[in-house]
């Protein structure tokens, strides 16, 4: 590029996760100014705001080279690939909204319709009825299983509020990444 130093956006946050491109970049002589100033992402933002700049709320985009596995060749062309299908995805309507939208829905269908089969199952329990018999009083105790409107509601309240719990933390971390990385990863 013939530039004399490469400068990145690296901050603490990273330093957790597995970053090979950090190392390449750090054999290549690159610097850190936001990790040399010991600063997260949190503490970026805030600054930012406080400058007025206007990408200070702007969310996180994973670098283009991540999108690829492990030990694949990174090329000029295979990036400009992926950038105009993200690209593409984005004119479609896709955006990290619209992924958390569709894991938080897939969850509460599925809740719901697992729900619906619980019920179903359930009903059969009224043919039943069960019984114990005390010998020594020859007195009988029998249960029988009614499904009333009360205990539909209760079940179908419990299977949805399962399903968003369960799905929103999916939802949320899918929502995190990159649109081809959500999409791959569902």
């Amino acid at each position: 590029l013939g530039l004399e130093t490469v400068m990145l956006g690296t901050n603490r946050d990273d330093l957790g996760d597995h970053r090979p491109g950090l190392a390449a970049a750090n054999e290549r002589g690159a610097r850190h100014p936001l990790l040399e100033a010991g600063l997260d992402k949190a503490e970026i933002r805030a600054l930012s705001r406080a400058l007025g700049l206007p990408t200070w709320d702007k969310p996180q985009l994973a670098c283009l080279s991540s999108r690829f596995p492990y030990g694949t060749a990174i090329t000029p062309e295979r990036l400009r690939q992926v950038d105009g299908f993200e690209d593409a995805l984005r004119a479609l309507g896709f955006q990290r909204r619209s992924v958390l939208s569709a894991f938080l829905l897939e969850s509460l269908t599925l809740s719901v319709a697992s729900g619906l089969i619980g019920l179903f199952f359930a009903s059969f329990l009224q043919f039943f009825s069960v019984s114990m018999m005390n010998f020594s009083s020859f007195s009988e105790l029998a249960f029988s299983f009614a499904l009333s409107p009360w205990i539909i509601f209760w079940s179908l309240a419990f299977s949805i509020i399962m399903g968003v719990i369960g799905g929103f933390l999916p939802a949320v971390t899918a929502s995190r990444l990159g649109i081809t990385d959500a999409l791959r990863a569902s």
